[in-house]
């Protein structure tokens, strides 16, 4: 919402040739951007992943695969030790 408290109307609720005149606006606009500097910067607070681009993780053979993983076992854990009862 803008300074003067004026919410502009959802394309969907638009006429439809309003709807379509919005929409080209919109896609040249994002033309616009990408050409002047490519992907829009991308970011994740508090320890999250962004990605601007394409993602292929793969795991393979019983593995486990990720951008950011902790600890993980694959396989049969270990039998717990004596402290663990």
């Amino acid at each position: 919402m803008s300074g003067g408290g004026h919410q502009a109307p959802a394309l969907e609720d638009l006429p439809e040739s309003e709807r379509e005149e919005a929409a080209r606006a919109l896609r040249d606009l994002l033309d616009a951007h990408t050409r002047a500097g490519g992907a829009p910067e991308v970011t994740a607070p508090g320890g999250g992943q962004a990605v601007g681009g394409n993602v292929d993780v793969r795991a393979d053979h019983g593995s486990a695969a990720a951008l950011r993983m902790g600890d993980v076992t694959v396989g049969t854990p270990p039998a717990p030790g004596p402290q663990q009862g």
